[in-house]
């Protein structure tokens, strides 16, 4: 039975004829054990009551509970969020994402405030934007390696660092979504903060940035942010097990025509819903994930986060179906058959 949760699925909005549509996003989820699944709209946010009732039609009535993410911002200034809140059904958890960073602290307590007010959960990536623009890759051996441009690992220190100051000073409940540095994922344990949580994509448990010179100028293990170097991974799968950090998805579904190009050019982004638990699920050493882990990862710790009950239901991940999405084939090819 479907137990997971999940904060970080992205679906993209007009949608192309080539692009997912909610009715695929939900059937993947269903496939990977999801029964919730938190729904940005990339291209068309939900940035006031038009466009919320929008998204709202797109996702209704396909077995899943899609919830949607409210874009607390547009451009430099805050978004008409209290009317979309009063606009959301009855019983619908409040989620404000952020899905490109904001390095302006004072907006980011503008954020933190409203949110305070309306007792919304704020979503937010893990890096400075700044620093990441551009990177392909974490700096170090590999980028230099290959000639991809990086992003220091203190990109993530200095994001989160500011997160966690802005949470104390409003008393706002944040999620940071896409950990991928260990010193990241210490800082968020060692402050203890109630208020704030994080996460780490299910690609980033499963691969590090040797996938990028196993699978040399391949766009599928393009990510952002990008793959973590060997000891974050070892520290943040660490992380998830002591119950410090919750599991994501980072779902993003990228057409042939934004993947299909040179490194440089094409647009970072995976699949991953369908098999997310299924692929955290295996016996990676040297810290693999017990079902107990998994449902502290991608069920009860998500839902405490969103602020609902914890579903009572049992799931075992390595039941789910093996629908062959991004994460799947990489796992696939990267372990020689999984």
């Amino acid at each position: 039975m479907s137990s997971f949760i999940d904060l970080t699925a992205t679906l993209r909005l007009p949608r192309a004829p080539d692009e997912e549509d909610a009715r695929a996003l939900a059937a993947a989820a269903k496939a990977g054990g999801f029964h919730t699944v938190v729904v940005s709209a990339r291209g068309q946010e939900a940035v006031d009551v038009d466009s919320l009732s929008a998204l709202l039609r797109e996702l209704e009535g396909h077995g899943v509970r899609l919830i949607p993410a409210l874009a607390p911002v547009v451009g430099t200034e805050l978004a008409d969020v209290v009317s979309m809140v009063k606009s959301l059904p009855a019983g619908t958890p409040r989620v404000l994402r952020l899905r490109a960073a904001i390095d302006d602290a004072l907006l980011l307590r503008r954020i933190g405030d409203l949110a305070r007010g309306l007792d919304a959960l704020v979503i937010v990536p893990s890096h400075d934007a700044a620093l990441m623009k551009g990177a392909l890759a974490v700096e170090g051996a590999v980028a230099t390696r290959l000639g991809l441009s990086g992003v220091p690992e203190a990109s993530e220190h200095i994001a989160i660092s500011r997160i966690l100051e802005v949470s104390k000073l409003t008393g706002a409940r944040f999620h940071i979504a896409g950990v991928f540095t260990e010193r990241g994922a210490a800082l968020i344990e060692s402050a203890g903060d109630p208020h704030v949580s994080g996460s780490v994509f299910a690609s980033h448990l499963c691969f590090d940035d040797s996938a990028l010179l196993t699978f040399r100028y391949e766009t599928r293990v393009l990510t952002r942010p990008p793959l973590p170097t060997s000891s974050s991974r070892i520290a943040l799968r660490a992380a998830v097990k002591r119950g410090a950090l919750l599991a994501s998805s980072g779902h993003h579904f990228i057409p042939k025509r934004e993947r299909d190009l040179e490194m440089n050019r094409a647009t970072p982004g995976m699949t991953s819903l369908a098999s997310a638990a299924r692929i955290l699920g295996l016996p990676i050493a040297p810290t693999p994930f017990s079902p107990a882990d998994l449902l502290r990862a991608l069920s009860s710790g998500p839902a405490a986060a969103l602020g609902i009950p914890a579903p009572d239901l049992s799931s075992d991940p390595s039941r789910s179906a093996a629908v062959v999405d991004d994460l799947f084939r990489l796992a696939n090819d990267f372990g020689g058959g999984t």
